[in-house]
């Protein structure tokens, strides 16, 4: 699998190894293989491939027909939640899997859980498609579905896409036929189908030159963009522009969104050169990962470690720019074989490479193989290296037969878990018998507990206004021995005047150094216009203004009253100046507006409530929305009325004579006291 990585802060770290933490078996009695791992969004893990076995051991459903897909769900300590079998009455081979979904190939027809037929094919192995089941949290089949052409048709891996579809991909020998819409160009090409949520196809592509090319990993970029991996036996020919720098190369294939080609790399050296795994980096580029025999030729610059007559596999990682331009690559192996067949990036700004090696004690392995097969069985060989590819410690875990490392993560707490198959017995690092011929086989490795180089900070202003400078200073505690920006500079601070990602690299009196990332942006927002919020104005008391902010707000703008709120409108209710501030990332402008209050009330001394329905009530002008309580006392001081919200209401009925009134604001301690007189 293939995906993107983005991290903050790189250190290096002293050449400490993990500690196994415990290793776990799950098979039955048949064959399963090759287990590979992803970690779900519950903190466990789902571990999937073949199996042959029927009910027995770990498998709680019985075979479909020869092999089987199989997946397991599991905690984050490794025991087992759950387990799926889905096949048809032939052979079904999964190859992929993400959280959403598994993928392999099939030679089955409409039979067990597949629905869907084969194309029609040659028979036998050439009746192979790409065969996907889409599962629920609990493992329950929720579609399948089926894409192949007239021969065989190789699935190999999957990934989700950002619109949530999918993007399958493998190599295919079929011409155009079934869902294959473009021509065979060689013996097997790579092939790729995009589909939506529910599995439907969008569109595949066919890309290879006239001889034999296979997809191994997908990865979609951030802008949308794909990348294919995997390897070309094919000169310049067909969509292949580069000439062969031996027999296999790396073939990298940049995708626009509709899967049109955008470009394509070929690395290599003169022999076999076998991409497994690619991820991206933190600086838009890529970290490849797979196997080689070349010499030191053509971008290899290191020739290979191995002794065996044929088969002198080492690890082989190649770091690329975002144009697939190569920065740095490295070859790791012992004096036997070695095959990488999965890349990760790690928190520390490294990497962890993982697969197989036959090899003893030599060169860059550490650790005698583990098996008895006279130096050539398999060993899990996990291998952690830094950002520029400097080896920083390996180690090797097996039993007594062959064991088959296929993927890995860091979990967590900073260590590892990994999973692959295994045909050991109990012996060496395997602590459990296999249920059958093999099975598969996860090991949980602890954090490593190295020094870690202290945080460097950068501060300073992200955007860059027009006609200005910005000055950025890196600080960290304690105090650096030496600064590097990637400017070239070695002060602490740097002044830029242009947009872009700067970093800086301290490295402390340990020898350990740490790394920061600080983007500087161009200026986008709109000006600041130029604004008032009216004249100075006197209100009644009572009386309520509403000042507005010019609108409509535009992206880029802040707005900020007097209050602290930052809405479009004010509600004035009380004397004071008020004050709107609007700024942009590069300016601020300020009004103001001062409201005086004033009285404006007009109370009566005299009322005739007689019935002629002239001067009948109590009646205040000026009073407005707002809510005023009235207490009335007649001459002896007895309360004779009293309301929260005075209406203008009171005064029929009432008795001749003299009455004293208080009024009082609500909203605030303004009071009103007099003498008025009813008259009949």
């Amino acid at each position: 699998m293939c995906a993107a990585v983005l991290l903050a802060v790189a250190a290096r770290v002293a050449a400490q190894t993990p500690a196994k933490l415990w290793d776990k078996t799950y098979g039955g009695n048949g064959s399963e293989g090759p287990g590979r791992m992803y970690p779900t969004a519950d903190g466990g893990y789902v571990v999937a491939g073949s199996s042959t076995s029927g009910i027995s051991g770990d498998k709680s459903q019985a075979s479909r027909g020869g092999s089987d897909y199989w997946v397991i769900k599991i905690d984050a300590q490794g025991t087992k939640q759950w387990d799926r079998t889905f096949g048809g009455n032939r052979d079904d081979i999964l190859r992929s899997l993400q959280q959403t979904a598994d993928g392999g190939y099939s030679d089955s027809g409409v039979s067990g859980d597949r629905t869907v037929p084969s194309q029609p094919g040659l028979g036998g192995l050439f009746a192979t498609d790409y065969w996907v089941v889409k599962l629920d949290a609990q493992g329950n089949k929720q579609w399948d579905r089926a894409y192949g052409g007239d021969d065989a048709d190789l699935f190999e891996v999957l990934l989700q896409t950002a619109d949530g579809g999918y993007l399958f991909g493998g190599k295919s020998y079929s011409g155009v036929s079934g869902v294959k819409s473009e021509a065979n160009l060689g013996v097997g090409d790579y092939w790729v189908v995009k589909t939506d949520a529910q599995g439907n196809k969008q569109w595949d592509r066919t890309f290879g030159g006239n001889s034999d090319d296979a997809l191994t990993c997908l990865h979609q970029n951030p802008d949308g963009t794909y990348l294919l991996g995997g390897y070309s036996f094919s000169p310049a020919s067909g969509n292949r522009t580069q000439p062969s720098r031996g027999s296999n190369d790396y073939w990298l294939i940049k995708l626009d969104a509709q899967g049109n080609r955008l470009w394509e790399r070929a690395i290599g050296g003169n022999n076999s050169d076998l991409l497994q795994s690619l991820y991206q980096t933190q600086d838009g580029g890529y970290i490849l990962a797979g196997s080689s025999d070349s010499d030191a030729s053509g971008e290899k610059s290191q020739g290979h470690y191995g002794n065996n007559s044929g088969y002198n596999y080492d690890y082989w990682v190649v770091k690329t720019d975002a144009a697939g331009a190569v920065q740095w690559e490295h070859t790791y192996g012992g004096a036997a074989i070695e095959n990488a067949n999965v890349v990760r990036p790690t928190r520390d700004g490294g990497y962890v490479v993982g697969g197989v090696s036959s090899s003893g004690v030599s060169f860059d392995k550490t650790q005698p193989n583990q098996g008895d097969g006279g130096g050539y069985d398999m060993d899990y060989w996990v291998l952690k290296i830094s950002a520029n590819g400097t080896k920083q410690w390996d180690r090797s875990y097996g039993g007594n037969s062959n064991d088959y490392l296929y993927s890995l993560a860091q979990t967590t707490d900073g260590g590892y878990l990994l999973s692959g198959y295994s045909g050991s017995g109990l012996s060496s690092d395997k602590t459990q018998s296999t249920a059958g011929i093999s099975d598969f086989w996860l090991i949980r490795l602890g954090p490593v507990a190295a020094p870690v180089a202290p945080p460097v900070t950068i501060s300073g202003d992200s955007v860059l206004c027009p006609g200005r400078s910005v000055t950025l200073v890196a600080a960290a505690s304690p105090a650096p021995t030496a600064y590097r920006w990637n400017t070239g500079a070695t002060t602490a601070s740097i002044t830029v005047a242009q947009a872009g990602l700067y970093s800086v690299t301290a490295t402390f009196s340990t020898g350990l150094s740490s790394t920061r990332q600080f983007r500087v942006l161009a200026n986008a927002a709109p000006p600041v216009p130029s604004f008032t919020l009216g004249a100075d104005t006197t209100l009644c008391e009572g009386a309520a203004l509403v000042l507005r902010a010019p609108g409509p707000a535009s992206s880029g703008l802040s707005y900020r009253w007097s209050d602290g709120s930052s809405g479009p409108t004010l509600l004035v209710q009380q004397p004071g100046t008020y004050s709107l501030e609007i700024s942009s990332a590069c300016e601020t402008r300020t009004a103001r507006r001062t409201v005086t209050a004033a009285s404006c009330l007009l109370i009566p001394t005299i009322i005739t409530p007689n019935g002629d329905q002239q001067n009948e009530h109590f009646v205040v002008k000026g009073m407005g929305a707002a809510a005023w309580s009235l207490d009335v006392y007649n001459r002896w001081g007895r309360k004779v009325y009293t309301t929260a919200k005075y209406s203008n209401d009171w005064g029929s009925g009432a008795a001749p004579g003299m009455y004293y009134y208080v009024l009082r604001l609500a909203a605030s301690a303004r009071v009103y006291k007099g003498w008025f007189e009813v008259v009949l």
